[in-house]
């Protein structure tokens, strides 16, 4: 790929679907466990609310991801930049967990990291 911010944004959204998957796998163990008794109905319940939430809020993301065209971004840390700014401040508004946030972010330093090593980096 010859533009870099095109590169993060494909390789951002695999990342992001990939998180969506762990937490849908987090869904299914808690479900396990409450079926073997290891967890009560209530415990499972508050979990599962919790889990759906951020399953939300990462599509959310990729909402916004998918609206950005890569040929307004001069580099990836441009769209980090953006995409922060507005997870920051819906973290500050309370509609957001933080812990989302540092999972995105975990996942924007393992997409630059990647870049950075491949020929398609910024």
């Amino acid at each position: 790929m010859n533009n870099p911010a095109a590169a993060f944004i494909t390789i951002l959204e695999i990342e992001l679907k990939d998180l969506e998957d762990d937490i849908q796998l987090i869904m299914a163990d808690y479900e396990v466990r409450r079926n073997h008794e290891e967890i009560t109905n209530y415990v499972y319940l508050e979990n599962l609310a919790l889990l759906k939430k951020e399953l939300f809020d990462v599509d959310g993301v990729l909402h916004r991801l998918r609206q950005l065209d890569p040929g307004e971004f001069g580099s990836s840390r441009e769209i980090i930049d953006l995409l922060l700014k507005d997870l920051r401040n819906k973290v500050k508004r309370q509609l957001i967990p933080p812990v989302l946030l540092s999972m995105v972010e975990r996942k924007f330093d393992k997409v630059s990291r990647y870049l950075a090593e491949s020929d398609c980096g910024d």
